[in-house]
């Protein structure tokens, strides 16, 4: 990918987080509503709502993920603060998903919820995708864990590509042992 084309989908994602913040609370609920659905079941008027804050340019076949995004983003509460610059460049969703078991041993459940979001395609067709990233995003929300949402975003949107670096990244993050600070 050229620096060029990083750099237009860096500003996209970035103005898309702008217009969502900027969503009255009324049009806000609608969307968390239709939290990890797909276009197609969306309801409550949550497609124009979708449509006006989406970026031009995004590929049609972008759109489930850019729409779930949006939806589970505005359910939750847990957020990266701006003076967290480092970590908005160091942290994935694996990171999140580290911290949420930070304390004490990962539950076998949820290792399993992350293996299966891991060995799964990124879906529109049935969903289960969006469904499994949904339940571990309100997890992470009720622990206080925040999401690096841009950061999100465009890990979804190259999901599948065939090198499946995106999981490798996710995985390396919450499966390496932690290093410990030196004193």
């Amino acid at each position: 990918m050229t620096q060029s084309k990083k750099l237009d989908l860096e500003e996209k994602v970035a103005a898309y987080f702008d217009e969502l913040d900027t969503l009255p609370k009324a049009e806000k609920a609608i969307l968390k509503r239709n939290a990890g659905n797909l276009l197609r079941e969306s309801r409550g008027g949550s497609l124009g709502i979708f449509y006006k804050t989406l970026p031009p340019g995004v590929l049609r076949s972008q759109e489930d993920i850019w729409f779930a995004v949006a939806t589970l983003y505005t359910l939750t509460k847990a957020r990266l603060s701006n003076e967290d610059v480092n970590l908005r460049v160091q942290t994935n969703f694996g990171w999140t998903l580290r911290r949420v078991f930070q304390e004490g041993p990962r539950p076998e459940n949820q290792d399993v919820k992350l293996r299966a979001l891991l060995d799964s395609a990124c879906d529109t067709q049935n969903g289960f995708f969006f469904h499994q990233l949904r339940k571990l995003v309100r997890l992470a929300d009720s622990r206080g864990v925040p999401v690096n949402w841009p950061k999100l975003l465009v890990d979804l949107i190259r999901w599948n590509s065939p090198q499946r670096q995106v999981q490798k990244e996710w995985a390396r993050e919450y499966y390496s042992p932690v290093k410990e600070k030196e004193e």
